[in-house]
């Protein structure tokens, strides 16, 4: 009985097969929480790289020093925000994103902020 494929087609058969299934498990996967991780992974590597062959190893050291960096830049936005959301005065009328009142809202509040 002749060999009806060839040893190539048949490691490139393996190959696409592989490729499909990645490429199908790829749409399951949740997007990673890594902010910060690529570029500072980008500038360790390079880093590690110029100091002497250690490319791998700056290129973690950067993924977490730059996670680190931006999960602080977050932290002092959102402290910011409640800092301005808190030094509003209890009467005033929500805003919407244009800077007009939110009129959406039928309820109002007094000064203790109790409904009227």
């Amino acid at each position: 009985m002749p060999d009806q494929y060839s040893i190539g087609s048949l490691i490139m058969r393996h190959i696409l097969l592989a490729a499909a299934v990645m490429t199908g498990m790829a749409g399951l996967s949740q997007p990673a929480q890594a902010i910060g991780c690529v570029s500072g992974a980008v500038l360790g590597g390079a880093a590690g790289h110029v100091a002497g062959r250690h490319g791998l190893l700056g290129a973690a050291a950067g993924c977490y020093a730059g996670h680190h960096a931006a999960v602080m830049r977050n932290r002092a936005a959102a402290q910011a925000r409640q800092q301005q959301m808190n030094q509003q005065p209890m009467n005033q009328q929500p805003m919407n994103q244009r800077g007009t009142p939110n009129t959406s809202n039928s309820a109002t509040f007094d000064s203790t902020g109790a409904p009227r």
